[in-house]
């Protein structure tokens, strides 16, 4: 297994130090909190999970509102940096959620939603 510059860094200062104790304390708060940090970048990357099965996750939001400025699956995908695949399994979710059946119905929901 690989360590990163953070980890390594903390593996160095508890094989250094004499007090492999206090060492050992300060290495697994830096370590906690380098993960802490990464979890809440990936669950801000992603979105997590909506409150209500009828919300929208952020990753929803932003495929819906790409595609109803008009962008193809395709674009939408390549803006995200997903696959198409994945836009089209969002949207699926989008139109099932708002009861909307197309791309324009969709644009007219997101439109009044936005002017509210």
């Amino acid at each position: 297994m690989r360590l990163n510059r953070g980890e390594a860094v903390a593996l160095r200062v508890v094989e250094n130090d004499q007090d492999s104790t206090r060492s050992g304390h300060i290495a697994g708060g830096l370590c906690a909190r380098l993960w802490a940090d990464r979890a809440r970048a990936e669950l801000g990357r992603i979105g997590g999970r909506p409150s209500t099965p009828y919300e929208l996750t952020e990753t929803e939001k932003n495929i819906a509102a790409l595609v109803a400025r008009g962008r193809t699956n395709q674009e939408a995908a390549d803006a995200l940096f997903i696959s198409p695949s994945t836009v089209q399994a969002n949207l699926k979710r989008v139109y099932q959620k708002l009861g909307v059946r197309s791309r324009t119905e969709l644009a007219a929901r997101l439109g009044r939603v936005e002017d509210s």
